[in-house]
């Protein structure tokens, strides 16, 4: 049976929505308490927009033949029915608990198709596959009581497709021609974008990573003019909702060679190349982490 969550300021705190016992959190004692008094007491059901839909045109070009014209994939919008039960406190409490802990955060929807179960030991939600969408709660209509069920409408908006998560916790130390493989990371059907951090090994001058599939090149950091000191860090994210540059939190777009393509979407089989393919050199050496999202046209 599919089961969704709803995921608030990356995981700080998660809500079950199938109203069972298990809600993470790591934030303050007061979130501790309202989650604790909204458990089994959140259902979401009628749950739509899991698919996918095109806006598109076609034009006939004879024989019988028709030839596509216009394709634009429409946003993904979540919506169905949040069931609010009584519990240690009214569904109107419960309701305005919800609304406190969404307030302002970063939000996102968790789902898995086929189910999960619970590490009550870890605290954490297991499951063979588990994607995630970022967006915002857009709908949230307050009904009158039934039977003692507060139903609410819902609509969640989506900015960017499903995806999945993938870790590289460590490179080693490479620079200049060294190579680093992404052949065991997940990769998704539209691709997958990168949120790397790269340490400095002492001095690093012009630092520069290709990504290559097939030798051939298909995407490329190079700042020319950027140096690094010891343990400054350098954060490159592909991810078409942030897309960014940054040395110690300091954005440094403007210091990056954007006619490389420096935010690429990685293919299957994609592996880092340290050194650029134009000759330069990038001296010293780094050490990286990674996060990876795989994105999925329809889950």
């Amino acid at each position: 049976m599919r089961k969704f969550w709803l995921d608030i300021d990356d995981g700080s705190v998660i809500i079950d929505l199938n109203g069972l016992d298990h809600m993470n959190n790591t934030g303050s004692s007061e979130t501790t308490m309202l989650l604790l008094r909204a458990k089994r007491c959140l259902y979401a059901s009628k749950v739509t927009g899991l698919g996918f839909e095109e806006d598109s045109s076609f034009a006939y070009s004879g024989n019988l033949l028709y030839r596509k014209t216009k394709k634009k994939p429409k946003q993904i919008v979540l919506a169905g029915t949040l069931s609010i039960v009584p519990g240690q406190q009214t569904p109107y409490q419960n309701y305005e608990a919800l609304l406190y802990l969404i307030e302002g955060k970063k939000l996102a929807m968790r789902y898995s198709p086929h189910g999960s179960t619970y590490d009550a030991i870890n605290g954490t939600i297991m499951t063979a596959r588990t994607y995630v969408l970022d967006g915002e709660l857009t709908k949230l209509t307050k009904g009158e009581l039934k039977a003692g069920v507060l139903e609410c409408g819902f609509e969640f908006r989506a900015y960017s497709p499903w995806h999945t998560f993938a870790e590289l916790t460590d490179t080693g130390s490479v620079g200049q021609g060294s190579e680093v493989s992404l052949a065991d990371k997940l990769y998704g059907p539209l691709g997958t974008s990168m949120d790397i951090t790269l340490t400095a090994r002492g001095a690093v001058t012009a630092p520069c990573c290709r990504v290559v599939v097939g030798g051939t090149t298909v995407g490329e950091l190079y700042a020319p003019e950027l140096t690094l000191a010891q343990n400054d860090k350098l954060r490159w994210n592909t991810d078409p909702a942030e897309r960014l540059v940054t040395k110690n939190g300091v954005d440094v777009l403007d210091m990056v060679d954007l006619s490389r393509n420096a935010f690429p979407l990685l293919p299957s089989g994609a592996k880092l190349v340290f050194g650029s393919s134009g000759g330069e050199v990038m001296t010293g050496q780094v050490r990286g982490a990674a996060k990876f999202k795989a994105f999925y046209r329809s889950v």
